[in-house]
């Protein structure tokens, strides 16, 4: 994950995997990209987040840090999860922990879990800063299975849609009720806060659907939009147009308000070869274990 601010860029962690998929290395390096020079730095990190992928950096909205939040860390033999927030002042480069603590592991044939405040761990999230508050929303985890029933030893995916505020001054979490029309389940969405309309814009994301009891996995993929007031806390849709003269719909793909819940149906058409849909990608069980998100 990367961040850019004061005429840096700043990268942290991020993982490799083998063509293969039969090697993993997750990466807990702190670098700095002068944007003027075009000059890379690796900079001191003794003590700060470890290894990890699919975390998200934002702006401290004071400018003077950068905030991480979450993650994950897979070796091919365990998944660990991470719902801590990490604080890097930009002055001296020194990582504060300011919330959370070890992640929840998912080891093969296990379970895991945990006592939190706050979150519960994942990765792909979607966090957005303003004024004294950092708000997360969605993101992605699995699970090992309950070992109950025909599929106990199936690992399960779950795609969240609950929404959190960190309040940036005593680092306590506080779980929002998500008022008007939000967006549904999904991970890897992008953001932008509008500071004139005090609004934070999504959009974006994904949601993986499990069929046949996890035999098959078919991503849906999203186009739409959302903003959110920071004053209120309102979720809206965002009308999303296309310039004049180009062709096709500015929506299309895009679930519109009030649609929840129709992903899955469609994505089990999709399963049997009832729909064909371009917002939505198969992965068989052939092709499943070369592919994770990397959001």
């Amino acid at each position: 994950q990367a961040v850019a601010h004061g005429g840096y860029l700043y990268v942290f962690g991020g993982e490799f995997t083998s063509p293969n998929q039969e090697r993993f290395h997750h990466y807990r390096d702190l670098w700095r990209l002068d944007l003027k020079e075009n000059t890379w730095e690796q900079l001191p990190n003794k003590v700060g987040p470890s290894a990890r992928s699919g975390h998200r950096m934002i702006v401290h909205p004071a400018g003077k840090s950068v905030l991480l939040f979450g993650g994950f860390y897979d070796t091919g033999a365990e998944i660990r999860y991470y719902n801590d927030v990490w604080e890097l002042t930009l002055e001296t480069m020194v990582w504060k922990v300011r919330s959370g603590e070890d992640g929840v592991a998912l080891k093969k044939g296990g379970g895991g879990a945990s006592t939190l405040q706050g979150p519960s761990p994942r990765s792909a999230s979607h966090v957005s800063a303003s004024a004294d508050a950092l708000y997360v929303y969605g993101g992605y985890c699995k699970y090992a299975g309950d070992g109950e029933g025909d599929d106990g030893d199936v690992e399960k995916g779950v795609t969240h849609s609950d929404l959190w505020r960190l309040d940036l001054k005593t680092w306590s979490w506080e779980k929002l009720k998500k008022q008007g029309l939000a967006p549904g389940p999904r991970a890897g969405a992008t953001s932008a806060v509008h500071p004139a309309k005090k609004r934070n814009v999504l959009f974006g994301g994904v949601v993986d659907h499990e069929i046949r009891k996890g035999e098959v996995i078919i991503s849906e993929f999203f186009s739409d939009a959302y903003a959110m007031s920071l004053e209120g806390g309102r979720w809206f849709p965002v009308t999303l147009y296309a310039d004049k003269g180009a062709g096709g719909d500015a929506n299309k793909g895009g679930a519109a308000a009030g649609e929840a819940g129709t992903g899955l149906e469609e994505a089990e058409r999709v399963a049997r070869g009832e729909s064909t849909n371009v917002n939505f990608n198969i992965r068989s069980e052939l092709t499943r274990a070369a592919v994770k998100i990397q959001a």
